[in-house]
């Protein structure tokens, strides 16, 4: 029996990484097989621009418009991507506060203050202590606690090379993922497996199976799986790579969110 298909993890015109409509991203997820899919575009707390807000209203009520529209073909969901939230209380209270929707990311692309890991030239830092202050960063956001999973915990391996990579101890950053997935599961929330590292040069999901198995270990229960699509075409892409990975890492199950609760699909 097929296995019931949700990518928790898309972007659309609504976000400023991404130009893709809507009504697109539903078609292409219909006729590929694609039980459904969460909007879940950028709401970033490093800075306040109204226009976000706005931009989310829009979101919110074209989804909630073309859930009816698809209903019985497609479950449609809407959330959102909050990221950077230890920079701005005052920004996530209101963000989060006045959100209503099926579910919550929280992320952190940045850290120490520094750009976007995808456009840091990696030359003229010193990376390793960067990944440190990024780890702490994260922990923060677990510790904010307003989210329903954390996602692509490890994003900024994607970006560091392999060059610098391969002569890296990554195990030294184990304490601080750890008590980030401790304070996770002791808050009842949980982790994406972000499957768009495979579909790129860097060739591994985020995080990769190794930190899913620890999540697991430790007791952890909610993984969504997130294409991270800014493209018709990725919507559900690598969906079953990110099953066999969750269960490698022992999971017979993965979550998918309506109306911020989570459901079970099993594996």
């Amino acid at each position: 029996m097929r296995s019931f298909v949700f990518d928790s993890h898309t972007h659309s015109q609504y976000s400023p990484d991404a130009d893709t409509d809507l009504r697109e991203m539903c078609e292409y997820a219909i006729a590929h097989g694609i039980d459904g899919f969460c909007v879940t575009d950028h709401c970033d707390c490093n800075h306040d621009r109204p226009e976000q807000e706005a931009r989310m209203a829009a979101c919110r009520q074209e989804v909630k418009q073309l859930r009816e529209e698809y209903r019985g073909r497609l479950l449609l969901c809407y959330g959102m991507e909050l990221a950077q939230q230890n920079f701005d209380p005052a920004i996530v209270a209101r963000i989060y506060g006045s959100f209503e929707g099926d579910f919550m990311i929280g992320s952190m692309h940045r850290a120490d203050n520094q750009p976007d890991f995808s456009v840091i030239d990696f030359s003229t830092i010193e990376f390793e202590p960067l990944l440190e202050k990024y780890y702490h960063e994260l922990l923060e956001t677990a510790q904010i606690n307003k989210l329903d999973i954390l996602a692509h915990i490890t994003y900024p391996l994607r970006y560091a090379g392999a060059e610098r990579l391969a002569g890296m101890d990554l195990h030294k950053y184990d304490d601080i993922t750890d008590e980030i997935f401790r304070t996770l599961i002791q808050n009842g929330k949980g982790i994406e497996i972000n499957v768009s590292g495979l579909r790129q040069p860097y060739g591994k999901p985020f995080p990769t199976g190794e930190y899913l198995k620890r999540f697991h270990d430790l007791g952890g229960e909610i993984v969504t799986i997130g294409s991270d699509a800014h493209f018709p075409q990725h919507v559900g892409a690598n969906f079953a790579d990110g099953v066999a990975i969750l269960k490698a890492a022992g999971f017979d199950h993965y979550c998918y969110f309506v109306e911020r609760k989570p459901r079970y699909v099993d594996i």
